[in-house]
């Protein structure tokens, strides 16, 4: 059975990543339409380490669309 994960974190390649769209009203001021921070978490990694990451990737993010 595959691992669930929070929100916005998706497996990729062989770590874990933060992915996340911007929201249209702010896609005219932001770089990109899609936010995405590597996690650098493997899939075994706990779940009191992917939330610790996934903190610092919500923080890039708000930072980015501000």
């Amino acid at each position: 059975m595959a691992r669930k994960y929070p929100k916005y974190v998706k497996e990729t390649g062989n770590t874990l990543g933060y992915q996340r769209a911007v929201p249209t009203r702010l896609q005219h001021i932001a770089k990109k339409r899609l936010y995405s921070y590597p996690l650098g978490l493997s899939f075994s990694a706990s779940e009191a380490q992917i939330h610790r990451a996934l903190a610092e990737a919500v923080g890039g993010f708000d930072y980015e669309i501000q």
